[in-house]
């Protein structure tokens, strides 16, 4: 066994030890981890919260009833160092399981409010009209 394939064996207990599994982590990876090569040319930033297929459905859900992302992490029994890291995540790593059960519950109780707000300014409530003109207002300075 060489030098190099040692030394990722060991960093990939390591990393075990730490984090519980090491397969987000490439062989190419642990080269350069263990020869200071730029990690930049080998892997793209990949969140490293793995939460099964349960938690993220109760992302979803707590997300859709408009929980920011700390009590989410908190409800989902989070330990203090990941909360701060599970936020990130929700409101950053665009290409994440978590990112996307999180936007995608918010998002769905931003239209459901929306769709009932122009229901309801369609039908003359007084309250609901300058809602809808705000709500197209953003859309044009959205597009």
């Amino acid at each position: 066994m060489n030098d190099i394939n040692l030394a990722s064996l060991v960093l990939q207990i390591l990393i075990i030890t730490i984090v519980g599994k090491t397969d987000f982590i490439s062989q190419p990876v642990l080269i350069s981890i263990i020869s200071g090569i730029n990690l930049k040319q080998h892997i793209k930033v990949r969140c490293l919260m793995i939460l099964d297929e349960t938690q993220l459905q109760q992302i979803e859900e707590m997300s859709a009833a408009l929980l920011p992302p700390l009590e989410i992490a908190i409800l989902l029994g989070l330990d203090a160092e990941k909360r701060q890291r599970f936020v990130e995540i929700c409101k950053n790593h665009l290409n994440s399981d978590v990112y996307m059960a999180y936007q995608r519950g918010r998002l769905t109780t931003k239209y459901e409010l929306r769709k009932t707000v122009i229901k309801l300014a369609k039908a003359g409530s007084p309250a609901a009209e300058p809602l809808a003109d705000a709500y197209m207002r953003e859309q044009r300075i959205n597009e």
